[in-house]
């Protein structure tokens, strides 16, 4: 069987572990191949000091961190960072959503 591959935002894992509960997304997710950008990791990282739960997000050994350089990925984080407003914010949601799309998976994200 196939697996499915998911790349997970930042939000959700931020909303799991702030309420102890990776272990149920870890089986909610259970039989999916699933990845984060290095992008989300700094992002929950940055939270990390705030949210000590956060330094357990991005250490989830069932998640595999990815770094996408292929130029046309870059031209679609682009265009998706700048449809969710630019500037500093909406780095990591904006590299999950090219991710999901260069790669032809599943983007898992908290927003419309």
């Amino acid at each position: 069987m196939i697996q499915q591959r998911l790349v997970i935002d930042s939000s959700p894992l931020n909303y799991f572990a702030r309420s102890n509960q990776l272990p149920v997304l870890q089986k909610l997710l259970a039989g999916h191949r699933c990845s984060i950008t290095s992008a989300v990791e700094e992002e929950l990282l940055q939270g990390a000091p705030r949210h000590a739960q956060l330094y357990q997000a991005a250490a989830q050994p069932w998640l595999a961190i990815v770094n996408e350089t292929a130029l046309p990925f870059l031209g679609m984080f682009s265009e998706y960072h700048g449809r969710l407003g630019g500037g500093m914010r909406n780095i990591g949601e904006a590299t999950t959503l090219a991710y999901a799309e260069f790669h032809g998976i599943i983007a898992m994200i908290d927003d419309r």
